[in-house]
């Protein structure tokens, strides 16, 4: 899961600015946080999600080597490091196309 994200936040947009792109940072849209998340680490997570309509929903186990989630997402929520989000509260998600 660790180089995806890494990918998918460093690698990709690299790739897509040298190719010449102007708009190459994925894409966020906001939604609405349907549980409880908290993170306890001192670094960012990103959770792996189902966006649908305006609902986010973690998908399967978010540890590094639980592949199935990722799988199964359209979306990522960066979730900043000692924060926790309350399950309603309004959130931007990365959508993944």
């Amino acid at each position: 899961m660790s180089a995806f994200v890494t990918f998918w936040q460093f690698v990709r947009p690299a790739i897509l600015k040298m190719m010449g792109a102007t708009n190459f940072e994925p894409p966020k849209v906001p939604a609405k946080l349907i549980v409880d998340l908290t993170n306890q680490s001192d670094r960012a997570h990103y959770v792996r999600g189902k966006l649908e309509g305006e609902n986010f929903a973690p998908i399967g186990r978010q540890e590094s080597h639980a592949l199935f989630g990722l799988s199964q997402a359209n979306a990522l929520l960066r979730v900043p490091p000692g924060e926790s989000i309350r399950a309603g509260a309004l959130i931007d998600v990365q959508v993944l196309d």
